[in-house]
């Protein structure tokens, strides 16, 4: 099928994003910034507003019609939903820089919090409002690039009324820039603002390219976690014997083997070593190649990997 999105709409929050931007090439999206500090202070805090959704049913229709038009029956068109995805610490170094953030959790750690409190209620009327607007969607094939079935979710098949509750949902969450700090300030200043709102929902994918080999105790106290990003920085051993049979392993292999040009040697060992880990440990295991800035102009680079690490996995899953 095609899918045409449901349109939700918001009012404006007041949050904004300064920066300077420096590119060495025109034709990638990828660039540096330098955020400039949008909330230094109470009183910018303060002004900050919490949002209003709606629900763009027309645009929906018009949407819809466009699509219907467009592919005259060869395929049907689907109005399909929303998934749940919430990274405040992706944004805060935004509005604030980045250096801000890492220096104020020390000298400032009391405003640090008002603002992620400030983000978590917006969140919270966020996600209320789209379990209200029937904008909710547990068919979605991906979380965050990574797939989404299992067993039990949604709790209910196709409500009568159309609106999935979030218990229905995945919960996504991580904080990719705390790969530098300490499980405590990593509980203090994010799980401990976004339990509450994992908790409203089925299961919890938590973690990204923060490495998390060191933060397993503080990461169990996610109650319904059950899928854990594994990035390219961790000990690969050590996070599988502590994720075991009890969460996915999430594997996000280094994309700095397809930037140049892509070794089968160096994909096929980086693969293998995961793959025998979680084959040690009972681990279920994914791989999902992300983060890739640039191929060098060379697709082949992607071919030559998803070839090398389906062959590699055969070798060790084939007649399992």
């Amino acid at each position: 099928f095609y899918p045409i999105k449901k349109i939700v709409n918001s009012t404006e929050t007041g949050l904004i994003i300064s920066d300077d931007i420096l590119s060495k090439d025109d034709g990638n999206n990828i660039v540096s910034h330098i955020y400039k500090d949008t909330l230094p202070d109470e009183e910018a805090l303060n002004k900050i507003k919490m949002p209003v959704f709606s629900r763009g049913y027309d645009e929906e229709q018009r949407n819809m019609a466009k699509a219907q038009e467009l592919l005259g029956g060869t395929i049907q068109a689907v109005l399909v939903g929303k998934s749940i995805y919430y990274a405040p610490w992706d944004f805060i170094p935004r509005y604030r820089g980045v250096d801000t953030v890492f220096i104020e959790m020390y000298d400032r750690p009391e405003f640090l919090h008002k603002i992620i409190q400030k983000l978590t209620d917006i969140e919270e009327v966020k996600l209320e409002s789209f379990e209200r607007l029937g904008v909710l969607d547990p068919y979605l094939p991906t979380i965050h690039c990574t797939p989404s079935y299992i067993d039990g979710v949604p709790s209910k098949t196709n409500p009568p009324d159309g609106k999935y509750k979030l218990k229905d949902m995945w919960f996504r969450s991580m904080a990719q820039m705390f790969s530098s700090v300490s499980p405590q300030m990593h509980y203090e200043f994010d799980l401990k603002y976004s339990i509450p709102l994992m908790e409203k929902c089925a299961y919890t994918y938590y973690g990204c390219c923060e490495s998390l080999d060191n933060k397993m105790e503080m990461l169990e106290k996610i109650p319904n976690l059950r899928k854990v990003g594994v990035s390219p920085w961790v000990d690969v051993d050590k996070m599988a014997e502590q994720l075991g049979g009890k969460y996915v392993y999430a594997r996000k292999p280094n994309p700095a083997n397809v930037a140049i040009e892509t070794s089968e040697a160096v994909v096929r060992k980086e693969t293998a070593q995961v793959a025998q880990a979680c084959i040690r440990n009972g681990c279920p295991c994914e791989f999902v190649l992300k983060d890739i800035s640039t191929v060098n102009r060379n697709p082949k680079n992607l071919i030559v990997w998803a070839q090398t690490v389906c062959c590699t996995l055969d070798e060790y899953y084939g007649e399992r």
